[in-house]
């Protein structure tokens, strides 16, 4: 049989390399779907806050994403320092190493649930703020409205006490939704009253212009 030749090296497959686990990667994408879920939660708080101020759910006004996600834009313009901490939190995820990526990581359902009630707690201080404001120069930014009810629902059940005062612009618009018109009725003292006009109930619809500025 034929043997190794003395004195000749012996070839052998060099031992692969242990490379650490790889982190995941955080791209653009993921950003912005965290930074929207979070401008839509302070969004969320400011409206369920600002409506509720008015005995107004937010179920039955049926708002759209976008108008919470304006409401969000609302907030973070009073609120800038949040958007920094999420900037300064991206940046630590992509300019550090893995031992840092690792712990954040591992850390991740706590300062998610941080960043959340952060961006909540805004939205409610924010919707807070604007109604004290607002109530203290008598709802003057929103405009008042004469509105005209449907002949035939001028004199019926709930709407009948309701078109008087409205032809006397007593009310104020305070939003319009895609079914109904919710009209605020300021007072001296405590909240204002507030009215819910079906679109299917309108007739006309008159806005004069508003008293002052508002500044969400």
């Amino acid at each position: 049989t034929a043997g190794r030749q003395p004195g000749r090296p012996v070839m052998t497959e060099p031992a692969a390399l242990e490379s650490p686990a790889p982190t995941p990667a955080l791209d653009l994408g993921d950003a912005l779907a965290l930074a929207t879920a979070l401008v839509y939660t302070a969004g969320w708080a400011y409206a369920y806050r600002w409506f509720a101020r008015f005995d107004l759910g937010l179920t039955g006004l049926g708002l759209p994403f976008e108008t919470l996600l304006m409401y969000g834009f609302w907030v973070l313009r009073q609120h800038w320092p949040l958007l920094l901490l999420y900037l300064v939190g991206m940046l630590l995820w992509s300019w550090h190493g893995a031992a840092v990526r690792v712990w954040m990581l591992r850390t991740a359902p706590l300062w998610l649930l941080i960043a959340f009630v952060l961006f909540y707690l805004a939205g409610g201080q924010s919707a807070n703020a604007r109604y004290e404001a607002e109530q203290a120069t008598g709802f003057g930014c929103f405009p008042r409205a004469l509105v005209g009810l449907q002949p035939q629902d001028r004199g019926s059940g709930d709407l009948k006490d309701l078109a008087s005062q409205l032809a006397e612009r007593q009310y104020r618009l305070l939003i319009q939704t895609q079914s109904v018109l919710v009209l605020i009725r300021p007072k001296r003292q405590g909240p204002p009253v507030t009215a819910l006009v079906p679109l299917e109930n309108l007739d006309a619809l008159r806005l004069s212009d508003t008293q002052t500025t508002s500044r969400p």
